[in-house]
């Protein structure tokens, strides 16, 4: 397994490590809208160029992690995300369970394989804001 099991905690998500401060992996559920999500986390001073560098790859990304990924530069907070969700699940019900704890394995292996060599390999100093205004 790449990520390992984690202590229960009373909040609506966990975080794992991808080798880098200032980002993480993300495993959240949301009962009141019904949907659990897997998300990359970005959250230092560089989290909107590292956002804008992955961004450049975001075909072969979600082709590799094998869903269409919401992409939230969060332009009024110090922090971005990458997240899918699986909607229309109730977390509480625990006979989905099984179902739903398979589908956030599943996601967060899928995002750890395909983030974890582009977050290492991330430079800030490779993104200009100028890039952005060509694409």
């Amino acid at each position: 397994p790449f990520l390992r099991a984690r202590k229960p905690r009373p909040q609506h998500w966990t975080t794992y490590s991808i080798g880098r401060s200032g980002m993480h992996l993300g495993a959240v559920l949301n009962t009141r809208e019904k949907r659990i999500g897997v998300e990359l986390y970005l959250g230092d001073e560089n989290a909107t160029a590292f956002f804008n560098l992955l961004s450049l790859e975001k075909a072969a990304i979600e082709q590799e992690i094998g869903a269409q990924l919401n992409w939230k530069e969060l332009p009024t907070k110090r922090a971005c995300r990458i997240i899918t969700y699986l909607e229309n699940v109730d977390p509480l019900d625990r006979i989905q369970w099984p179902r739903l704890c398979t589908w956030m394995q599943d996601q967060l292996e899928a995002y750890y394989k395909a983030f974890k060599p582009r977050v290492a390999a991330l430079d800030a100093d490779n993104y200009s804001p100028e890039e952005e205004d060509e694409v």
